[in-house]
C-alpha cells in the first residue's frame, strides 16, 4: 500500500508498536493469544526483526575431538547433543565402519549409549 492509499483508507487501522505508524488490519500477522487477534508489530518490521536477529546469532564452534580416543570422542559427541551417526562421524572423523563398531561395543556391551526409537538419535544412558 503507497503513501496515497495508506490517506486515503478510511476501515480499521492500528498502530504498530515498533514503527509507531498506523496501518491498516491487513499489515498485521495473526497472533490468537492477543486480544484483538493481531501481532503488536507489522509484518514489514517482524522481517526487520528475523533480520536482525539472524545476523546476531553466534555461530556454533566446531568441536575439536581428534585428540581424544575414539570411544571417548563418541561419547563426548553423544552427550553435547549430536546423537546420529552421520554427525559423530562429521564431528569426531572415525570412519565408518570403526564408529559403528564402536558405536555397538558401546550401547550393547557396556550399556553407555541407548538408542532412543523415537528420535532415532543415540542418547547417554543415565
Amino acid at each position: 500500500m503507497n503513501d496515497f492509499e495508506l490517506f486515503m483508507y478510511e476501515g480499521p487501522t492500528k498502530r504498530c508498536s515498533r514503527c509507531h505508524e498506523d496501518l491498516p488490519l491487513e499489515a498485521f500477522g495473526v497472533d490468537r493469544e492477543r486480544k484483538d487477534g493481531k501481532n503488536m508489530y507489522c509484518k514489514p518490521c517482524i522481517c526487520i526483526k528475523a533480520r536482525s536477529r539472524k545476523r546476531k546469532k553466534p555461530k556454533r564452534k566446531p568441536m575439536t575431538l581428534s585428540r581424544l580416543s575414539p570411544r571417548t570422542a563418541i561419547i563426548t559427541a553423544v552427550r553435547n547433543g549430536f546423537g546420529d551417526r552421520r554427525d559423530i562421524q562429521q564431528i569426531t572423523g572415525i570412519h565408518w565402519e570403526e564408529l559403528c563398531d564402536l558405536i555397538a561395543e558401546l550401547s550393547l556391551d557396556e550399556g553407555i549409549l541407548k538408542f532412543n526409537r523415537v528420535t532415532r538419535k543415540f542418547e547417554a544412558a543415565a
